[in-house]
């Protein structure tokens, strides 16, 4: 599965990155999203972002990552920035089997 979107800060966005919460509540990381491209509606609306050329974001999840996690799962999209404060970008819920 793929997963699509755009991120941007004010000054520095290190990375955008994918996890959900275990069961005692921490996140677990599942992977970085690749970053590249620039969305012109984004880059139109918010013309003085830090780096609007990377502001698009793809994050592919390859079954094997979600292999024995209880279903349903929701996957957490986090953008962080470059002091490590992060934001949560989006959800999504997979429901599939393992």
């Amino acid at each position: 599965m793929a997963f699509i979107g755009w991120a941007l800060d004010d000054f520095d966005l290190r990375r955008v990155w994918a996890g959900y919460l275990d069961r005692s509540g921490q996140v677990v990381p599942l992977g970085d999203a690749m970053r590249g491209g620039m969305r012109p509606d984004v880059a139109a609306a918010h013309p003085n972002g830090h780096d609007i050329f990377n502001a698009a974001w793809t994050f592919t999840l390859r079954p094997e990552i979600l292999s024995g996690i209880p279903r349903p799962v929701v996957v957490r999209f986090y953008a962080e920035d470059g002091e490590g404060r992060r934001a949560e970008i989006g959800t999504r819920t997979i429901t599939t089997a393992r």
